[in-house]
């Protein structure tokens, strides 16, 4: 079967990160979850407003993830180099 990929929408998106943030005291810092009733309701919360409430919206914008991460990113990044 042949797979295309249509290049007005992103397959993945890349983001670098400082060398810190990828530490073995951090990267092995996580937690495995055998059932989806161990998930807390933050975290499922969290999980609609980021991914299912925004694909639920028509008709969305292209780009629209990626200005609204630049708006955020104005309000919260000022003052820091």
């Amino acid at each position: 079967m042949t797979i295309e990929f249509r290049a007005e929408f992103p397959f993945l998106q890349i983001q670098p990160l400082h060398r810190n943030v990828y530490s073995d005291a951090v990267l092995n810092n996580f937690k495995v979850v055998t059932e989806l009733s161990m998930i807390p309701g933050e975290d499922w919360a969290r999980f609609e407003e980021t991914v299912i409430e925004p694909n639920t919206q028509q008709p969305r914008a292209m780009g629209h993830y990626a200005v609204a991460v630049r708006k955020r990113r104005k309000t919260t990044d000022v003052g820091h180099d």
